[in-house]
């Protein structure tokens, strides 16, 4: 009567009374039977010493059959927890593999070493685990085969244990043993449609439930299982029905009410979230669960503040509930000094840095998020930039070092960002030919003498502050690299509220350097009239509406910008574009997607040309182009890495312009030495030119600790009109 008793206060989350209780009943009477259950709590408790100690105090005269098979387990389930808390080498491993071999007609050997690898996150070792056991137990029984299949479910294996389940189905079961696999196809066949929603195969996920939902449409771990097979269909409106429909009948039901709670959320309903998270009557009490969906909240609402101090409580009280002390040294409790090297989602982290229990294991794993999230960040990023073009016109080096910082503001939600970005700029010589040199500055008024420019180069440092609140506001403030021949003040704001369940809203308004060209990005000083030009700033704005589709994205969009610059014509540009994302193939570690994007823009004038007046940028007065690209991404342990490619076609032209756009007396001296020299035109020609287009990307990024990380990218473009690389090395760390 007191073990049920402390079973009923843990599930209130007074689960320190309840272990008190049955403790101090067996401390003070002593019997064979008040130790056994004492014994009994603690192993349902994972405090395996605990249970241990209780019924060797047991006088072997006085145990029974079942607590001797209790002390079995209860040793074989030290053991294995002892040889995974060594799971990062070798010998670790191998006694775990040891132990299943042990002869164990029950099968709860093997089950438990199968277990103990699915929470190291090791299917493959898992399923051996299990042909060993079985090897070493050549005439185990249906139970403990049914043992073992529901531990090969657990740890992940759902076909080996589908397989088994088929096997037991042809053989001659009790009455018990064919309500414990009809329960094992179940959990199979929800295991297997939540693989599939998480690879984004819903209608492929439904037809795993629809037996399940045919032969009892209210079985409500299939209604959930179906909650989250909308949730991935991004209908989170119907994933929040289904899940409320269980809870009427069960409000006990924490998946449920999790599940319920991450719906609402999905909808931007953080009222009936909070009202489902606080809903402290019908659960028994505030517990560790409920402050746990509470942090959820705060988290999703930018509140890592809050979030975090939540998490640190709920992981408190979920110890209390399961009677742990934290600092006992329990295999259930989480040490995280016990390997300061470990990171969540290491193969090692589950088993052997995490809490055994499921529920501390999400608190633990979101707790290590939300603080690396609520951890300063610094960086420091070097890159090489390369474009094409003609030496001391349009071709352009860049050689550049960002140094950047991260400030989370947990109070106020989102953090402040700040960026020191040294750059050199380097366009090349201009050529000697008379064609080449009356395209730059005042030169082709100076006949057959066109002087050559020596300042091809620029250097200087930029800088900018910004604030961010999660993906909904973003704003920052900065300039071009003083130092440059001028230098602009540049900033951005961007709104993306949500509209619907499935629609965004995205807006955005700035001011940036066009960085086409050393005359574009920093300007230049022309050697004959020592006139400056150049240094042209983009502002304008942009809407786009971005929307799911089944499991891909889409959008649409268009903005328009004002282009000025010193001494430079000035100009407008609209824009247009839209465009689809599709992952062909995802599953937790890889992805593979594809798409198509439609690009348009144009500006009013032609203003690529380098003399006085021009801005260097390309601006052609039409521009389309359809692109389709390919992106595979994985993570493997501590690396991971992205390899994309795009190909194309694209079409643009632009208009003939003149050569002295802001200068009407330019361009007459132009016109009348253009009577003399048959080299010079008083426009720019116009051009018509498509083609294919097409990149590559790759992106690497490796884990150094927990708290640095490198990483590297490479780009190559190539258009019609020019091509560029890009080469950046990162890296960045938390203190």
């Amino acid at each position: 009567m007191r073990l049920d008793l402390a079973r009923a206060l843990k599930h209130q989350g007074r689960g320190a009374e309840g272990q008190a209780l049955v403790e101090e009943t067996a401390a003070q009477i002593g019997s064979a039977d008040a130790r056994f259950a004492a014994a009994l709590l603690a192993q349902e408790d994972g405090r395996l010493d605990q249970a241990d100690a209780q019924l060797s105090a047991i006088p072997p005269l006085r145990r029974t059959p079942d607590m001797a098979r209790l002390q079995a387990r209860v040793r074989t389930d030290r053991d294995v927890t002892r040889a995974a808390l060594q799971s990062d080498n070798a010998a670790g491993r191998q006694q775990m593999m040891l132990i299943a071999t042990r002869p164990d007609p029950s099968g709860a050997t093997g089950a438990a070493v199968i277990r103990a690898f699915g929470d190291l996150n090791d299917k493959t070792a898992a399923t051996e685990a299990a042909r060993v056991a079985l090897a070493a137990n050549p005439t185990t029984g249906n139970a403990a085969r049914l043992a073992i299949a529901g531990a090969l479910l657990s740890a992940g294996a759902e076909g080996e244990a589908s397989a088994m389940a088929e096997q037991l189905s042809q053989a001659s079961l009790t009455a018990d043993q064919r309500r414990d696999l009809a329960s094992l196809r179940t959990g199979i066949a929800i295991r297997s449609s939540d693989r599939l929603n998480e690879s984004g195969s819903q209608a492929q996920g439904f037809e795993r439930l629809r037996g399940i939902l045919a032969q009892d449409p209210d079985n409500p771990e299939g209604q959930l299982a179906l909650a989250r097979l909308y949730q991935g269909a991004r209908q989170p409106a119907e994933a929040l029905r289904l899940a409320q429909n269980v809870l009427s009948r069960d409000p006990r039901n924490f998946a449920a009410r999790q599940g319920a709670v991450e719906a609402a959320l999905a909808m931007g309903d953080r009222a009936t979230a909070k009202l489902l998270a606080t809903d402290t009557q019908t659960i028994g009490g505030t517990d560790s669960r409920m402050l746990y969906l509470q942090a959820r909240i705060a988290n999703a609402a930018g509140d890592t503040g809050t979030g975090e101090r939540l998490l640190q409580q709920s992981l408190s009280l979920r110890q209390s509930e399961l009677g742990i002390d934290a600092g006992s040294g329990d295999p259930s409790a989480p040490k995280p000094a016990a390997n300061p090297f470990l990171r969540t989602g290491d193969p090692a982290v589950t088993g052997a840095g995490m809490p055994r229990d499921s529920l501390s294991r999400q608190i633990v794993q979101e707790l290590v998020a939300i603080q690396a999230a609520n951890t300063p960040q610094a960086g420091f990023a070097p890159a090489v930039h390369t474009r094409s073009g003609s030496a001391g016109l349009d071709q352009l080096a860049v050689i550049s070092s960002t140094i950047n910082g991260v400030i989370p503001t947990p109070s106020i939600g989102g953090q402040i960002t700040a960026r020191i970005e040294p750059t050199l700029l380097n366009s090349g010589q201009l050529g000697g030919s008379l064609a080449t040199l009356y395209k730059f500055g005042s030169n082709p008024l100076l006949g057959a003498n066109p002087v050559v420019p020596k300042n091809v180069t620029a250097n200087g440092v930029g800088f900018d502050v910004g604030y961010a609140l999660g993906d909904v506001l973003k704003v920052s403030a900065g300039t071009t690299p003083l130092g440059f021949h001028s230098s602009n003040l540049v900033g951005g704001l961007e709104i993306a509220p949500r509209l619907s369940e499935q629609l965004r809203l995205r807006v955005t308004g700035d001011r940036h350097a066009v960085t086409d060209s050393l005359l574009s990005w920093a300007g230049l000083t022309d050697p004959v009239t020592r006139t400056t030009w150049g240094s042209v700033v983009s502002t304008g704005g942009r809407a786009q509406i971005e929307g799911s589709v089944g499991a891909g994205s889409a959008y649409v969009g268009g903005g328009y910008a004002v282009l000025t610059g010193q001494n430079v014509a000035s100009n407008n540009r609209t824009e247009a574009g839209a465009g689809f994302a599709y992952p062909i193939i995802k599953e937790a570690d890889a992805t593979l997607s594809t798409g198509m994007d439609l690009v348009y823009f144009g500006f009013a004038n032609n203003q690529r040309a380098f003399t006085l007046g021009n801005g260097g940028y390309f601006s052609p007065q039409s521009y389309g182009a359809i692109n389709i690209p390919l992106d595979y991404r994985a993570t493997a342990g501590r690396f991971s890495y992205r390899v994309g490619t795009t190909v194309g076609y694209a079409s643009f032209r632009e208009n003939s312009s003149l050569v002295f756009p802001r200068n009407a007396d330019l361009q007459g001296q132009l016109a009348v030495v253009a009577q003399t020299n048959t080299q010079l035109s008083t426009r720019n020609p116009a051009l018509t030119r498509n083609g294919f287009i097409g990149g590559v990307r790759i992106d690497l990024a490796y884990q150094l600790t927990d708290a640095i990380s490198i990483g590297a990218l490479m780009r190559y473009d190539q258009a019609p009109q020019f091509d560029e690389t890009n080469v950046v090395i990162r890296l960045s760390g938390r203190f």
